[in-house]
Parts: C-alpha cells; sequence; structure tokens
C-alpha cells in the first residue's frame, strides 16, 4: 500500500504566512485606491458645480443664495449649506442640485436634512454679508466679510474627505483670515487616514488661496 502524500504541518503554515503577507500589501492598496478614486470623483463634480455657478454669476450678477438664515416659507426651500435649487430652476445651469458625496454616501439622512450627504456650498456674501435681504433674516454683515471675499472669492464648496466628516477648523497657513479658523484642506499624502475637507473656492481649485 502506497503512503498517502500530504502537506506537512510547516507547509501550511509557510502558506498561510505568505497569504498573509500578499493580503497585508494589497487591502492598503485596495484602500487608497479607493480613496483616489472618490477624491478624483469629489473634484469633477466640483468642477461642474464651479462652472453652473459662474454661469448663473454671468446672468444675475450674483452667486445663488445659500439657505443662511432662511425665513418662513422660504427655509424649505433652501436647504443651508446644500447647492442651491436655484441652480436647476427655473433655468437648468445643472440637471440636478442633487451630488452626493461619495465619502458620506451611507450617512443616514434626517427628513430635514433632504441634502445632507452632499458637497457643502457656501455663498460668501449672503453667509457673512447681507445679499438676499428678502430672503434671509440676517440684519448685520458680519467683520469677516472682507477677509473671506479675499480667502473664497464669492463662494466655497467644501467635500467631507477620507474621514467622512465636515472639518475640523485648524488651517493656518499664510491665510489673512483669522488663524486656525478654517477647515484643513485634505491632504493627499495622508491617503486613507487625512482627516481634511476636499475644498474649492471661486478662487483657488484647492480651497484657499494660500494652500500650496
Amino acid at each position: 500500500m502506497k503512503g498517502i502524500k500530504a502537506f506537512t504541518l510547516i507547509e501550511l503554515l509557510i502558506v498561510v504566512a505568505i497569504i498573509a503577507i500578499l493580503a497585508a500589501i494589497a487591502v492598503p492598496n485596495f484602500l487608497e485606491a479607493q480613496v483616489r478614486a472618490k477624491t478624483s470623483r469629489v473634484k469633477a463634480d466640483m468642477r461642474s458645480i464651479a462652472t453652473a455657478l459662474e454661469a448663473y454669476n454671468v446672468d444675475y450678477n450674483v452667486y445663488p443664495y445659500d439657505g443662511y438664515h432662511a425665513t418662513g416659507s422660504n427655509a424649505p426651500t433652501y436647504n443651508y449649506w446644500y447647492i442651491s435649487k436655484m441652480l436647476s430652476t427655473p433655468t437648468s445651469y445643472l440637471t440636478t442640485v442633487i451630488f452626493t458625496d461619495p465619502f458620506r454616501a451611507n450617512v443616514p439622512t434626517t427628513d430635514t436634512g433632504w441634502q445632507i450627504n452632499n458637497y457643502r456650498y457656501t455663498n460668501i456674501r449672503s453667509t457673512w454679508g447681507l445679499h438676499f435681504r428678502g430672503l434671509t433674516t440676517r440684519s448685520t454683515e458680519s467683520t469677516l466679510l472682507v477677509e473671506t471675499l479675499k480667502e473664497f472669492g464669492g463662494w466655497r464648496l467644501n467635500g467631507a474627505g477620507p474621514d467622512r466628516t465636515y472639518g475640523p477648523s485648524g488651517w493656518i497657513g499664510i491665510s489673512a483670515y483669522p488663524s486656525g479658523s478654517l477647515p484643513l484642506p485634505y491632504d493627499p499624502t495622508n491617503g486613507t487616514v487625512s482627516n481634511g475637507d476636499i475644498l474649492r473656492t471661486q478662487l483657488s481649485s484647492s480651497g484657499y488661496v494660500n494652500a500650496k
């Protein structure tokens, strides 16, 4: 009777160790590839939104209202921080204002937060200034308006980035804005662990005029 051939315990352990090593190499690379793909999508979406914002500004000489302190019946129409319906109605600068942030696609929404998974949009003059007086309850101009216009221009877009949350603040750079009071920009060198936001403004595709 011929002897039964089989792997020895040592051979099996070597195979398992090799598989574990390959997995340890492959999984981080896979996660990095996912982050890079999502980041590319965010930046492409923001380019489209930026184009729509500038086209709207050409027609109306103002950027769309961002819903800041929307009054009474205006509140359901404008959801503060998210892309304005004014870009899709009545003129379709965008076919939809629902741009789901791929880094927040699985974050639960609420009944009142119909765009909570989307990119954030801020109209600088309506949030810090006195534009859209008929739509907002804001009655005083912020002392930061001038510096904010220097840093962003007329608008700002935020994507949550790999940490799936907006913020934290902490940007200092060489900005004239109060030190540490702006959201940190996403740093691709940190890959999956970066806690910065993906940003774009009227003045800079990287979010801040002083960002390198």
